[in-house]
């Protein structure tokens, strides 16, 4: 079973893979019909936790590397990436108030580590 089914079935929720290496868990649902768009300002709350495969009872997490707040535009219109890649991906298609944990793939997140 593949850790997207495990992690689905453990916590009976549902996850959507936006591409391979970019898992979202939807953990509280927001508001559906307000989602960012190019060029809104957006906040994001955060915690980083290695990967840990032997951790499936706790979605997966290792140690914790990072936490705090990151407050970057959406598409910055400059062609700047000011989000990891993972983010710029699964954060347009969040709603407003939603809380995921995002799955990233070392090319998605901040590298290999």
């Amino acid at each position: 079973m593949s850790i997207q089914g495990e992690l689905d079935s453990l916590y009976d929720m549902q996850s959507t893979m936006h591409k391979p290496g970019v898992l979202d868990i939807v953990l509280e649902k927001g508001d559906a019909v307000i989602k960012p768009q190019p060029e809104d300002i957006v906040e994001v709350e955060y915690t980083g936790w290695l990967f840990d495969r032997t951790q499936h009872a706790n979605y997966y997490k290792g140690k914790q590397f990072a936490t705090g707040k990151a407050v970057n535009v959406i598409g910055n219109p400059n062609g700047e990436k000011l989000f990891m890649k993972g983010w710029e991906i699964a954060i347009p298609k969040m709603a407003l108030g939603q809380k995921s944990m995002l799955l990233l793939a070392s090319n998605y997140a901040y590298d290999e580590r």
